[in-house]
């Protein structure tokens, strides 16, 4: 590529001239793209546009930027541009500068100060500058499009102090963070479920067990059995210490006029810890005893024991649960935000900068090479990327042919090539050459920090139904406190009036308190009614789905498209790696030729295609391979229909001549050993695996060529091998009617075999030698084993 083609942008559509000083850029939101056609209509469109310069859209990130004359045409016209050709386009004002902080070091004084933003405000495309002698950094607000952080640091450098960018501390210390809560969390967490475990076992258990029935009928005091003193002392600090947090939000909510879960756990844990307290100090107040205390005294009634129901259980037990669901919570963004850092982690930390020889614009000289932090990149810089390297950023390749593993973001298993004026994205992997390129996309404006955002978005993002949830919980706990209330006076008039003393007394035990059975009623409507499934179910449900779909590689925009998921009624597959293996293999090939005159002795494979009787003694026609041959030597007589045969090693590659299987590959093996192609990868494996071909034997080529899009062409052992699809070979006067003598019905049959094949979804590249067609072989992605279940049971949901 000359020097000529990078300095016109590669990687945006545009007019190839550089846009003027007095340009504009324009951000749009545009809606309706369905896949790469579309980006490409959109650029076309736009970017014919008089007084458009450039153009890059972004399919995922549904976002358009453009730069413009404002002289020439304005935002609504390009938003009218676009909506013309049936997408939905909407300006989105954008600030225009980026900001980067930097760490000063060499400063003494103010006057340092005013240097270092006299110098740096006046360097091209700053657009402020503050400098802050107490923290030794300097804020810089700066137009990427004309300079960038490390022209802004070699500016400060230049008058004498030095300048590193500030140390991205903030996402680590974020995490450190993180781990700690969640530490604490589950600290507190473990702290209550001990308290409260005894008092659960007291509560619900213990008392079915006769031999700690001492515990309930034994008393301390009249009034006060060992069990009730266990659980007061258990729950009284988890209660008031570790539910503490939810009486301090509560009263801040309720200090702003509103009411939370924390508001309802409170006040339900302290009407069932309250009440207990209660009713155990009137039972010691009344001098009442348990029945193990209790003593007849001659001439005198037996005493009646009424034992004491409390609630400390459920206070403690309702804490505790609320702490379990919290953490469980905490653990979810945990792992949603790892889903995250997987996807930062894919992010090069450094890039090798090349300088050029600017003298020299037809070619790119490279003068010299340093290697760089990712943050130091800025549009234009031309970088190198060596084989097995992460791309920096995005951009457009200028020089070089490789090919890129792009799965960790397109999904895409199979290899892509990539030449020059190809587009590259930041965080794929460079396989197997190196190449120059151009950055055109920058920190945050990359597809990789985009679809990071979007994550981050989507974990962020309310579902409808979680919108549902919150405004049913803003009237939610007043209505549950005000059925409380209701609850309390219906029960109390009940029981005042004696319409339910026989309940009572079963529920009661003899307690005929009035108020404290409407407390019962009252304390159990506010507990149970504690809406911890309403405000953590939808939002963990969010964050779980989209961190696991995105650790799988599968993106989800947000809760809304998870709510929808349920009315899904057909699921489109990218077959490539996902109902295939991703790696194309050989499955079928052909050898045209004349038969030998020793045709008995031919090894035959089965194909169903093709019958003696149809097949013309001027060429062997080889049908699906099943090993390679079976070296079974059969008569004519012996052949049966559905047959063909394949003839033995023969003479030298000619017009007339029937090529061995041995020649064949190891000339096809030697030729697709130079290109990088997948499929050509596939080619040589399967020459090696099933042919026998040697690795170390295959011939070293000559005049290699790669067409992109056709296929390739080598000189190897002193024969020029043509490997291509049939156009092309077409194109260069190599054609099937010329290999079969132009006979029309072997023509026909070939041309049927190829178009079976061809609907099976399998790739035909034809093999021609010394300028005739020898053959064709068949790559196909083979379909994953469990491929078949999987829909099957797709189709049964």
């Amino acid at each position: 590529m000359d020097r000529q083609r990078l300095m016109e942008g590669g990687g945006e559509s545009g007019k190839g001239a550089g846009p003027p000083s007095g340009y504009k850029k324009a951000v749009f939101g545009v809606s309706g793209m369905t896949c790469a056609s579309c980006v490409s209509i959109i650029e076309s469109c736009v970017g014919a546009r008089e007084g458009v310069y450039a153009i890059s859209v972004g399919l995922i990130q549904e976002r358009a930027e453009v730069k413009f004359d404002p002289t020439k045409v304005n935002e609504e016209q390009i938003a009218e541009e676009i909506e013309s050709v049936g997408f939905t386009a909407k300006h989105i004002p954008q600030a225009e500068h980026n900001t980067v902080r930097l760490n000063i070091s060499g400063m003494t004084c103010s006057s340092c100060v005013n240097i270092i933003e006299s110098s740096v405000s006046q360097a091209q495309g700053v657009v402020s500058v503050v400098v802050n002698l107490a923290t030794e950094t300097a804020q810089v607000v700066y137009d990427p499009d004309v300079s960038g952080s490390r022209d802004i640091i070699a500016c400060i450098e230049d008058v004498g102090f030095g300048a590193t960018l500030a140390d991205g501390k903030g996402d680590q210390t974020q995490k450190v963070d993180q781990k700690a809560e969640l530490a604490k969390m589950r600290r507190t967490l473990f702290i209550s479920i001990a308290f409260a475990l005894p008092v659960f076992l007291l509560g619900m258990v213990l008392h079915k067990v006769p031999a700690a029935s001492f515990l309930f009928y034994k008393d301390l005091v009249p009034g006060l059995n060992i069990a009730n003193f266990l659980m007061f002392i258990f729950t009284t600090p988890v209660q008031f210490g570790i539910g503490w947090k939810f009486y301090k939000n509560g009263y801040k909510a309720l200090k702003n006029r509103s009411a939370n879960m924390d508001v309802l756990i409170a006040l339900g844990t302290t009407c069932a810890y309250t009440y207990s307290v209660f009713v155990i100090l009137i039972a010691m107040s009344s001098g009442e005893h348990t029945m193990a205390n209790m003593q007849q005294v001659p001439g005198q009634p037996v005493p009646k024991a009424h034992p004491v129901h409390t609630f400390f259980d459920t206070s403690a037990m309702l804490i505790s649960f609320i702490l379990l669901g919290k953490y469980m919570e905490t653990i979810a963004k945990g792992k949603t935000s790892k889903a995250i850092r997987k996807l930062m982690s894919l992010q090069s930390t450094t890039a090798v900068l090349l300088s050029l020889d600017e003298n020299d614009t037809s070619e790119l000289h490279v003068v010299d090479e340093k290697e760089i932090d990712i943050d130091l990149v800025q549009r234009g810089d031309v970088l190198k990327v060596l084989p097995g390297s992460k791309f920096p950023t995005d951009g457009t390749v200028v020089h070089g042919r490789s090919t890129v593993d792009e799965s960790i973001l397109t999904g895409e298993s199979m290899a892509v090539p990539k030449t020059v004026g190809d587009k590259v994205i930041g965080g794929t992997i460079n396989q197997t050459g190196m190449l120059y390129m151009k950055a055109t996309r920058i920190g945050s404006e990359t597809g990789l920090a985009q679809i990071i955002r979007l994550v981050e978005q989507a974990q962020t993002e309310k579902a409808p139904i979680q919108g549902l949830a919150d405004r049913v919980s803003s009237f939610f706990v007043p209505l549950v406190v005000a059925l409380g209330v209701v609850t309390f006076f219906v029960w109390m008039g009940l029981a005042t009036s004696g319409v339910v003393d026989t309940y009572m007394d079963d529920i009661m035990g003899g307690h005929n308190s009035p108020f404290q059975f409407a407390l019962t009623f009252t304390i159990a409507v506010i507990v149970i009614a504690c809406p911890c499934a309403l405000g953590l179910a939808t939002p963990t449900a969010v964050m779980v789905g989209t961190g696991i779909g995105a650790q799988n590689g599968i993106l989800i925009k947000g809760g809304s498209q998870l709510e929808m998921a349920h009315k899904i009624s057909a699921v489109l597959f990218d077959k490539t790696g996902t109902l295939t293996t991703g790696k194309p293999t050989v499955t079928e090939w052909d050898i045209f030729g004349e038969f030998s005159e020793h045709i008995h002795q031919a090894s035959i494979a089965v194909t169903p295609t093709a019958s003696p009787a149809t097949l013309s003694p001027k060429y062997a026609y080889r049908g699906e391979d099943i090993g390679a041959g079976l070296g079974m030597a059969m008569d004519l007589g012996q052949m049966k229909a559905g047959m063909g045969v394949r003839p033995p090693p023969a003479k030298a590659p000619g017009a007339n001549a029937s090529m061995s299987p041995d020649m064949f590959f190891h000339l096809v093996a030697s030729a697709e050993n130079a290109s990088e192609h997948p499929l050509a990868s596939a080619v040589v494996k399967y020459a090696i695996d099933v042919h026998g071909v040697k690795r170390e034997s295959l011939s070293a080529t000559s005049e290699f060529m790669a067409v992109v899009g056709s296929g390739v062409k080598a000189v190897v052992d002193g024969h020029v091998v043509w490997i291509g699809n049939s156009r092309w070979l077409a194109e260069n006067n190599i054609t099937l009617a010329q290999a079969l003598h132009n006979n029309d019905e072997d023509v026909e049959l070939v041309q049927t075999r190829v178009a079976e094949l061809e609907n099976e979804g399998k790739t035909i590249v034809f093999v021609s030698v010394d300028g005739h067609l020898q053959g064709f072989l068949a790559i196909s992605d083979s379909i994953k084993p469990e491929a078949k279940a999987t829909v099957r049971a797709l189709r049964n949901m």
